[in-house]
């Protein structure tokens, strides 16, 4: 199989990153502020690291790529404090880009 491999999140900022600031966005779209914005992001990357969701997400790149004969990132083992930060600071500079431009 051919495609990306982004490894296991080890660096701080990754192309997951930029999901993370569009999650803001879309928060700020939807009416949530601030603090639940930055409260759902917090427990996500808590979550992320439990062994129920490394499965879950193993599971689901497993059958994406069955279905796209294309690899999407090698075996997945959560992400590193520092990337789980950065993914939380994402989503806030997201929901407050989103309040500055539109709000």
């Amino acid at each position: 199989m051919r495609g990306f491999i982004f490894g296991n999140e080890r660096l701080p900022i990754t192309i997951w990153t930029i999901v993370h600031v569009l999650f803001g966005i879309a928060c700020w779209w939807i009416g949530l502020n601030f603090l639940w914005t930055t409260g759902i992001s917090c427990a996500f990357e808590i979550l992320e690291q439990t062994s129920y969701l490394t499965s879950f997400f193993d599971w689901l790149v497993t059958a994406l790529q069955a279905i796209l004969h294309f690899q999407l990132w090698g075996d997945y083992r959560g992400d590193s404090i520092a990337n789980s930060y950065c993914d939380v600071f994402g989503a806030m500079v997201g929901w407050l880009l989103a309040n500055w431009l539109w709000g």
